[in-house]
């Protein structure tokens, strides 16, 4: 991650961890580095280091879809010749540990500018007659 999401932010949005950054105060307890709104890239916070890695690794359900043919001795009782019900999803879920960006995003752009993904659900029905 780089930017904004690594780092410190330019765009005066603080997150969780950054609660509990280092201070001389909390010198001793800091599980974040000095915190530097608008810092620059000279600061010694934009050092690489492992630090600021994290895990990667996400799963997302992308998409899935479920039918339904209603039977045909159910559906001779109408003027129907067949029934078919069906729901599908997109980007139903994401399970990832870096809560921020698209795990999918471009990773050279990881700076937490992006459009979120959409969730779509969608219900339908088939009658043939």
């Amino acid at each position: 991650m780089a930017g904004d999401v690594g780092w410190d932010n330019s765009w005066g949005n603080y997150f969780e961890e950054h609660l509990f950054r280092w201070t001389p105060e909390t010198a001793s307890t800091a599980t974040y580095p000095r915190f530097l709104q608008k810092s620059d890239g000279n600061h010694q916070n934009y050092f690489l280091s492992d630090f600021w890695l994290r895990d990667g690794k996400y799963l997302r359900l992308k998409n899935i879809q479920i039918g339904y043919n209603v039977p045909k001795r159910t559906v001779s009782r109408t003027p129907m010749n067949s029934i078919y019900l069906y729901a599908n999803a997109y980007n139903l879920f994401t399970w990832d540990n870096v809560k921020r960006i698209d795990p999918e995003s471009n990773p050279d752009r990881n700076v937490g500018q992006f459009y979120p993904q959409q969730n779509i659900i969608n219900f339908g029905f088939k009658i043939n007659f």
